[in-house]
C-alpha cells in the first residue's frame, strides 16, 4: 500500500516538474523571513499554548483511560466472580470518579485559557507578518525598472498582494496553530502509551514512519500543484484588470463574450490544477484513515496477547494505549485541511519571495552624487551616439547612433514620423531604461553616474496620452510637487487654462477624477498634466504632444503660458504640428532612429530637406483644437448561479461516501466497545477467535474508509472547483454586464473589482470542495453518534445534545462575527488593492513624479488600518473560539457524573456507559475540529452575500442582452431631439443642454467646439454608454434604447484619440473589432494597409505576430491609432465615429491615413471629431457646440459666410498660429 502511494506521488510530482526546472515552494522556515523579534516572541507564546492544549487533551484521555478502568474494575469481573447478585458499589469508586470529574474540570479552565491566548498570539503574528509581507511586496514591485512592468500584466501582481498573501498569512497563523496542536496531541500520547506499556506502544508505533513518508511526499506535491494553479489565477487576474481598465472598448466592439472566453482559459486551467490536487489529497486522506485502523487491529490483537501473557498488564491499561494513540492518530488525519493550508502557503510564498528578491537590471548609484556637482549641472544635456532597443524586442533596433546637444534655456525640437524614436528619447533621459551603447550626458557627466532620484525631480513631462489618478483634481496637481502651496497650485492651473473649467465643478479643486481621469474630458486631463508639470519649476520641460487634446482657444492661451514657462530653462518639444515649433532653438529631425537634419527652422527651411517636406505637407491644413468631454458610466447585469447536473451528480456521490464512512465510523466506536468484552473473556480459544474477527473487521472497515475519503476528496473537488469556477466566470461575466457608469463609482474601479474577482472567489473555494466534505462527515459522524447514543441510554444523550447545542451556538457566534469583521476589512482591503492596481498600470507616471513613496505610504497605512481592526477584534473572536474548544473538555465530566447516578440507580450498565463515553469523546473531537474551520465559513459568507448582491444588480443598460429590435439596414440616420444629460456621477451639472442634431444616410457630419463642451459626450451616448437624461435619440427613427444593442454597436466603428490596444498580437486587435466571425489574415492586412499600418507591422521582427504589450505601451502612440483606426475598419461599419483619430500620427502618416478615412467614409454615415479644419472643411453639415449646445451648424462655406460667429473665430485663430 505504501509503495503504491508513494509512486502516485512520484508521478504526480514528475508530471508537475516537467514544466519546471526546479522546486515551487519555499522551505518552512523560509515562511517566516518577515518575522521581528516581537513575532518570534507571539510565535512562541502561541506555540506553547498549542503544545500545552494539545497536552491537556491527551491528560484528558489518560484521565477518561482511568475513568474506563475504574468503570471496568468496578463493575464487570466475569472471570473472578460466579454471581448473578448485582454488586454494590463501593466507597473507593465513589471518591475515584468525584476525583477525576474534578480532574476533568480543572483541565476544561485551563483549556479554555489556553486556546484564548493561542488564538489572540497566532492572530497578531499573522497578521503583523502578513502586513510586512504586503509592504515589502509592493516597496519591491514599486522599485522594480519599467522594463519589468513591460514584460508582465499588473493584475497578476494585484493577485499576489491580496490572494496569495492571504494564504501564506493563514498558513503562518491559523493552520499552523492547528497543526501544531494535533502533533502535541499525538507526541503527547505517544509518550503517555511509551510510560504505561512500552511494548504495546512500540508495536503500534512501528507503523508510524509510514506515515512520515507518506507526508512527507504529500507536503511536497501539494506545495508544488498549489504553485502552479497560482500561476494561472493570477494570469486571470491580469487578463481581467486590464479588460476593466479598458471597459469602453470592449463594450464598443461586443468583447464582453471574447474576454470572457480569455478568461475562461485562465480559470479552466487554474481548476484542472486544483482538481488534480484534490485527487492526491484523497490519496493521502485515505491513505492516514487506512493507517489509523490498522492502529486499531494491531493494537487490538498485541494487547489481548498482553494481557494474557504479562500479568503486570491489564484491560485499563491497554484501553488506555491503545485509546491514546488512535486518538492522536485520528487528530492527526483530521487536520489534513489544515495541512492543505500549509503546502498552499508554502506555494504561494514562493512567487511573492521571488517577486521581492528579484532587483531590477538597472542598477543606481547607491550614494547620490548630487552634492559633488554644481547647482547648473543639468544646463547641457548631450545625447552622444545612443544605441538602443527595448528589453522585451531587443531584435529591433529603435535608436542607432543617435547625436544631439540642448544648452540651458534652449527651445529643442525633435520631429519625425511615428515610431522614428522620439519618445524613446524622452524615456531615456528620465532613465526608464538605460542605453545599450553611446551616452547620455548633463555637463560631461553620463546620466548613469547620476542619483536618478536627483534627474528626475529636475524634469518634468506633459506625454501624449495624460496620466491623472483617482483622487482629486487638487491632488493630482500637487504631485508634480508636494510641497506645493494653494496658491502655487492655482497659478499652476491658471498658467494650463484649467483654472476656469476646474472651478466650474461643483467640487471644484476637489473635485475626484475618477481612475485615469475618466471624469474629465480628454482636453480636460491635460490641462491638469499641464499644470501637474508646472507647478514644480523643473529644470528642463519635456512636452510630448502636449497641446494635442485642447482646442484651438485653449491652445493658444496655454502656449504663451508655456513659452513663458520655457524662459531659463531647457525645453524638449515633440510635436506633429510643426506650427507649435517654428520658434524652437534647435529643430532636430529623425529617422530610423538617427539625426538627419538638425537646425532651426530658417535653416532647415532653407535646405529643403525632410523638414522642409513635413513643413509643406502641412501648410495648407486648418487647424480647428477641440478635445475630449467628460467620461463617465457603467454597465450592470445580474444573473442567477445555476449549479449544473454535473455539480448536482458530484454531490450525490459525495453524500454516498460520506454516508459510507460515517458508517464506518459508527461501526468502528461499536467494534471499540466490544473488544472492551473480548478483553474480558475467559475462555483463551474464544477470545482469540473474537480477536481475529474484530481485527478483520478494523482492517476492511479500514479499505472501506481508504476508498471513501479518497472518492469523497477528489468527488467535493471537482464539485468544489466547478463551483468556484462559475462564481468567477459569472461574477466576470455579471461585471462585463453592468453600465458603464458602475465603472466610473470610486468604489468599483479596476483594482478593486480584480481583488474581489480574486479573493471572494477564493473566500467561498475555503468553504466547499474539500473543506465542506469534511464539515459534512464530522455532522454525519455527530447525528449517527447521537441516535446510537439514544439507543443506550436516552438520558446521557440529552446530556450530549446540551453541549453540542451549546457548541454549536457558539460555533455561529464565532461565524457571525468572522463575517462581520471580514465585511468591516474588506472595504479596506479592496481600497489597498485599488491603490496597488492603480500605481502598478501606471507605473511610467508614478515613477516620473517620483511618487513612489507616497503610494507606498497610502498602501501601508490602509493595510495597517486593516492589521489593528483585525487584532483588536481577535479579543472577541479569541473568547468564542476558546469557548468552542473547551466545552469538550466539560461534556466528559457532566456524562460521568450523571451516568454514575444512573448506575446508582441501577438504570444504566457499566459497559453502555463506555459505550457512550466513546461516542462522547469522539464526536465532541469531530464537532471541535469542523469548528476550527469556523473563520474560513465567515470569510465564504461574506463573499457569498457580495456575489449574491452583485448577481442580483440591474443594469440600467445591460451590455449582455441581446433583446431589442434589429433594422434591416444600418441605423444610418441618427436624429437627436432636445437632449440632455447629465453624468451619473454628478446629476448636477448638465454636460448637454436641449441639444438638437440630425446625421443623415450617407452624411458626412463634423462636431467641433471648445474643450469640454460635450462633443465626445455625444460620442458616448451614440455609442449607448449611457442614456440620455431627457430628449430622444433615434436611429431610422426608432429609439436606440429599443434597439439590440450588440447589434446596435456592430453597426458602428470608433476611433478614440486615446486608443486602447490589448495585451495580445497584433492581428488579434485587430480581428477585435469584429467578434462575429473569424477574421481572415488577408482582411486584417488589408484593413491595415488602409491605415497605414502594413508595412510598420512587417518591419516587426514577428510581424503580425508581435505582442504589442499592456495598452499597447510596446507601440509609438502613432503606431497604436494606426492599429486602431484598422480594428476600427474591418467590420466595415454602418457608422464611423472619428474622435481625434489622426491626433497622435505625423503630417505624413496623417495625409495617408486621412485619404484612408475618406474613403472609408464613403457610402456610410460618420461622425468626426477633430482639431483640424483640413479634415472637416469637406464635411456635409459642420455642428458648432458651446456650453452643451448647438450654437450654429451649416457647411464649411456656410458658416464661413456668418461674420463674427464661434466657428469663423476659431478659424481665425488657427490662421494666427
Amino acid at each position: 500500500m505504501l509503495q503504491l502511494i508513494v509512486r502516485i506521488f512520484q508521478r504526480f510530482r514528475q508530471r508537475t516538474n516537467q514544466n519546471n526546472s526546479s522546486k515551487e515552494f519555499v522551505s518552512f522556515f523560509s515562511l517566516f523571513r518577515f518575522a521581528q523579534k516581537s513575532d518570534w516572541f507571539y510565535i512562541t507564546v502561541a506555540t506553547l499554548a498549542a503544545i500545552a492544549s494539545g497536552i491537556t487533551f491527551t491528560i484528558s484521555l489518560m484521565v477518561f483511560g482511568s475513568l474506563t478502568g475504574v468503570f471496568i474494575d468496578e463493575g464487570f469481573k466475569p472471570c473472578s466472580l460466579n454471581t448473578t447478585t448485582p454488586n454494590e458499589l463501593s466507597t473507593n469508586f465513589k471518591a475515584d470518579i468525584h476525583r477525576y470529574v474534578l480532574y476533568l474540570v480543572g483541565l476544561g479552565c485551563l483549556a479554555f485559557v489556553l486556546a484564548y491566548t493561542e488564538h489572540i498570539f497566532w492572530t497578531m503574528s499573522s497578521e503583523k507578518q502578513a502586513k510586512r509581507i504586503r509592504n515589502h511586496l509592493f516597496r519591491s514591485l514599486l522599485h522594480k525598472g519599467i522594463a519589468y512592468f513591460d514584460k508582465c500584466k499588473s493584475g497578476e501582481h494585484t493577485t499576489r498582494l491580496s490572494d496569495d498573501i492571504d494564504k501564506v498569512q493563514k498558513g503562518i497563523g491559523e493552520k499552523l496553530g492547528v497543526l501544531i496542536n494535533s502533533v502535541s496531541i499525538f507526541l503527547s500520547s505517544c509518550i503517555i502509551a511509551f510510560i504505561k506499556s512500552w511494548k504495546l506502544a512500540l508495536v503500534l508505533l512501528s507503523i508510524t514512519p509510514v506515515l512520515v513518508i507518506s507526508a512527507y511526499y504529500f507536503a511536497k506535491t501539494m506545495a508544488i500543484m498549489t504553485a502552479n494553479e497560482l500561476k494561472s489565477t493570477a494570469l486571470a487576474s491580469g487578463a481581467a484588470e486590464e479588460v476593466f481598465t479598458s471597459i469602453r472598448t470592449v463594450f464598443a466592439y461586443n468583447g464582453s463574450e471574447y474576454e470572457q472566453t480569455r478568461y475562461g482559459k485562465y480559470i479552466d486551467e487554474a481548476k484542472h490544477k486544483a482538481v488534480k490536487k484534490g485527487f492526491v489529497y484523497g490519496l493521502f486522506t485515505g491513505f492516514t484513515s487506512f493507517v489509523g485502523f490498522c492502529f486499531d487491529a494491531l493494537g487490538f490483537w498485541y494487547g489481548a496477547k498482553l494481557i494474557r501473557e504479562d500479568s503486570n498488564q491489564n484491560i485499563g491499561i491497554v484501553i488506555l494505549v491503545l485509546f491514546t494513540i488512535v486518538e492522536g492518530v485520528y487528530c492527526i488525519s483530521m487536520v489534513i485541511p489544515h495541512f492543505q493550508g500549509l503546502s498552499e502557503a508554502r506555494g504561494a510564498a514562493y512567487h511573492i519571495w521571488q517577486l521581492i528578491d528579484i532587483s531590477p537590471k538597472q542598477t543606481l548609484p547607491v550614494e547620490p552624487l548630487v552634492s559633488t556637482l554644481r547647482t547648473n549641472f543639468m544646463d547641457t544635456i548631450e545625447f552622444r551616439n545612443v544605441h538602443f532597443s527595448y528589453p522585451t524586442r531587443l531584435e529591433t533596433q529603435v535608436l542607432n547612433g543617435l547625436s544631439f546637444k540642448a544648452q540651458r534655456g534652449q527651445k529643442i525640437a525633435l520631429v519625425g514620423s511615428s515610431g522614428c524614436g522620439k519618445s524613446t528619447c524622452v524615456q531615456l533621459l528620465l532613465r526608464f531604461y538605460d542605453v545599450k551603447s553611446g551616452e547620455i550626458l548633463f555637463e560631461d557627466r553620463s546620466i548613469t553616474d547620476l542619483d536618478v532620484n536627483y534627474v528626475r525631480q529636475n524634469i518634468s513631462v506633459v506625454n501624449q496620452e495624460p496620466i491623472l489618478f483617482g483622487t482629486t483634481i487638487f491632488e493630482n496637481i500637487k504631485f508634480g510637487c508636494p510641497t506645493a502651496t494653494v496658491e502655487q497650485i492655482e497659478e499652476a492651473a491658471r498658467k494650463a487654462n484649467a483654472h476656469d473649467f476646474i472651478m466650474r465643478l461643483p467640487e471644484k479643486y476637489y473635485t475626484v477624477v475618477g481612475e485615469r481621469g475618466a471624469q474629465l474630458s480628454g482636453g480636460q486631463k491635460q490641462r491638469v498634466a499641464l499644470a501637474r508639470a508646472l507647478v514644480s519649476d523643473p529644470k528642463i520641460l519635456i512636452l510630448d504632444e502636449a497641446t494635442s487634446a485642447l482646442d484651438r482657444i485653449s491652445e493658444k492661451a496655454v502656449q504663451k503660458a508655456l513659452d513663458n514657462a520655457s524662459e531659463g530653462r531647457t525645453t524638449i518639444i515633440i510635436a506633429h504640428r510643426l506650427s507649435a515649433i517654428v520658434a524652437a532653438d534647435n529643430i532636430v529631425v529623425i529617422q530610423k532612429g538617427c539625426v538627419v537634419e538638425e537646425g532651426n527652422h530658417e535653416l532647415l527651411m532653407r535646405q529643403e530637406g525632410v523638414y522642409y517636406q513635413l513643413v509643406q505637407a502641412q501648410e495648407a491644413e486648418n487647424v480647428i483644437y477641440t478635445s475630449e468631454d467628460e467620461y463617465t458610466t457603467q454597465y450592470n447585469q445580474n444573473d442567477e448561479i445555476l449549479l449544473e447536473d454535473e455539480f448536482a451528480v458530484t454531490n450525490s456521490m459525495n453524500t454516498l461516501t460520506i454516508n459510507s464512512e460515517n458508517t464506518s465510523d459508527k461501526d468502528k466506536k461499536n467494534t471499540t466497545s466490544e473488544t472492551d468484552k473480548v478483553f474480558q473473556e475467559c475462555d483463551y480459544d474464544l477470545q482469540i477467535q473474537r480477536i481475529q474477527i474484530y481485527a478483520g473487521i478494523f482492517l476492511s472497515l479500514g479499505v472501506v474508509t481508504f476508498l471513501t475519503k479518497w472518492l469523497q476528496s477528489f468527488m467535493f473537488a471537482c464539485s468544489g472547483e466547478a463551483l468556484t469556477r462559475r462564481l468567477r466566470a459569472k461574477a466576470y461575466k455579471t461585471m462585463l454586464c453592468q453600465e458603464v457608469a458602475w465603472f466610473d463609482r470610486a468604489e468599483n474601479n479596476s483594482g478593486a473589482l480584480t481583488t474581489r474577482l480574486s479573493t471572494d472567489a477564493s473566500a467561498v473555494q475555503n468553504s466547499v470542495g474539500i473543506r465542506i466534505g469534511a464539515s459534512l462527515e464530522m455532522i454525519a459522524n455527530l447525528g449517527a453518534g447521537l441516535i446510537l447514543a439514544f439507543i443506550f441510554s436516552w438520558q446521557l444523550a440529552s446530556v450530549m445534545i446540551g453541549f453540542t447545542v451549546v457548541m454549536i451556538v457558539a460555533g455561529f457566534a464565532e461565524t457571525y462575527l468572522t463575517e462581520r469583521f471580514s465585511s468591516i476589512n474588506k472595504q479596506k482591503k479592496e481600497e489597498a488593492g485599488s491603490v496597488a492596481a492603480e500605481v502598478l498600470a501606471n507605473m511610467r507616471t508614478v515613477v516620473q513624479l517620483q511618487q513612489e513613496d507616497f503610494f507606498f505610504m497610502k498602501y501601508k497605512s490602509l493595510v495597517q488600518a486593516v492589521c489593528r481592526s483585525t487584532i483588536k477584534r481577535s479579543t472577541i473572536t479569541g473568547a468564542v473560539y476558546a469557548l468552542t474548544t473547551s466545552i469538550p473538555f466539560f461534556i466528559l465530566p457532566a456524562l460521568f457524573s450523571f451516568g454514575f447516578t444512573l448506575i446508582e440507580k441501577r438504570l444504566l450498565k457499566e459497559e453502555d456507559i463506555l459505550l457512550i463515553f466513546a461516542f462522547a469523546i469522539f464526536l465532541t473531537q469531530a464537532l471541535a475540529v469542523s469548528l476550527s474551520m469556523v473563520p474560513d465559513y465567515g470569510d465564504s459568507i461574506s463573499a457569498a452575500e457580495d456575489f449574491i448582491h452583485l448577481f442580483n444588480r440591474k443594469p440600467a443598460i445591460d451590455n449582455s442582452s441581446t433583446a431589442g429590435t434589429t433594422l434591416s439596414t444600418g441605423p444610418e440616420n441618427i436624429t437627436m431631439t432636445d437632449l440632455e444629460f447629465a453624468y451619473p456621477g454628478r446629476k448636477t451639472v448638465n454636460v448637454l443642454k436641449k441639444l438638437t442634431m440630425h446625421i443623415n444616410q450617407g452624411q458626412r457630419v463634423a462636431l467641433i467646439g471648445p474643450s469640454g463642451c460635450g462633443k465626445s459626450t455625444v460620442v458616448q451616448l451614440l455609442e449607448r454608454f449611457y442614456d440620455i437624461s431627457n430628449g430622444a435619440l433615434t436611429a431610422n427613427a426608432c429609439d436606440v434604447r429599443s434597439l439590440n444593442l450588440h447589434w446596435y454597436r456592430g453597426q458602428i466603428g470608433i476611433v478614440s484619440q486615446e486608443p486602447i490596444l490589448f495585451d495580445i498580437s497584433i492581428r488579434e486587435n485587430i480581428a477585435y473589432g469584429d467578434h462575429s466571425r473569424q477574421i481572415p489574415l488577408s482582411e486584417i492586412i488589408e484593413a491595415a494597409k488602409t491605415a497605414n499600418a502594413h508595412d510598420m507591422i512587417q518591419k516587426l521582427p514577428q510581424g503580425y505576430d508581435t505582442i504589442v504589450g499592456l495598452k499597447g505601451v510596446q507601440m509609438s502612440g502613432g503606431e497604436k491609432q494606426r492599429i486602431a483606426i484598422a480594428r476600427a475598419l474591418i467590420h466595415n461599419p454602418s457608422i464611423l465615429l472619428l474622435d481625434e483619430a489622426t491626433s497622435a500620427l505625423d503630417s505624413a502618416n496623417e495625409k495617408i491615413v486621412q485619404d484612408a478615412l475618406e474613403r472609408a467614409q464613403e457610402n456610410r454615415t460618420s461622425l468626426t471629431i477633430t482639431h483640424r479644419l483640413s479634415t472637416i472643411r469637406n464635411a456635409d453639415v459642420i455642428y458648432v457646440i458651446h456650453n452643451g449646445q448647438i450654437v450654429e451648424f451649416g457647411t464649411h462655406e456656410q458658416l464661413l459666410l456668418k461674420e463674427g460667429s464661434l466657428y469663423v473665430r476659431l478659424l481665425q485663430m488657427q490662421s494666427n498660429m
